[in-house]
């Protein structure tokens, strides 16, 4: 998973809407998701950290479409359906926002609980997809990604 966030780095486009990084070989809804719930570009500017904040938020983005799409295959993606929509992605973005402002480092391990028990995992009931949630954002949301992008 690792490999194609840094292939997506790599091969990067700035989305059209807010520039966060996207490639849609590799992320198709990614940018879709993205534009419908992007902070207005004053907002990604305002943030203190706004490096850190766009490459965070294009994670989330990230994250959001593989939980997303992984519900297109019933069983095999997860053992249950789940009500997983764009509220908890604009919810989410503005968790993020707020815990930057607030915090002088990256508090890695509070937004991935805040994103995997409470927001996404709030809808999720499955112990193996509860699992599954936490890997993901293991993978997505770490500080290596902040020296990706």
């Amino acid at each position: 998973m690792q490999d194609t966030l840094e292939m997506c780095a790599r091969d990067a486009a700035y989305c059209c809407c807010c520039g966060v990084v996207c490639n849609a070989a590799y992320c198709c809804t990614c940018s879709v998701i993205c534009m419908s719930v992007c902070p207005a570009q004053d907002t990604l500017e305002m943030c203190a950290r706004e490096a850190e904040f766009k490459s965070i938020l294009f994670s989330l983005c990230y994250f959001h479409a593989v939980v997303s799409e992984r519900r297109k295959f019933g069983p095999q993606g997860w053992n249950r359906k789940y009500p997983f929509n764009t509220g908890d992605l604009t919810i989410s973005v503005n968790v993020l926002y707020n815990y930057l402002e607030a915090n002088t480092k990256v508090p890695w391990e509070d937004l991935r609980y805040l994103f995997g028990e409470i927001m996404y995992g709030g809808h999720i009931t499955d112990d193996w997809d509860r699992r599954l949630c936490r890997t993901y954002l293991e993978e997505y949301m770490n500080p290596l990604m902040v020296r990706i992008l």
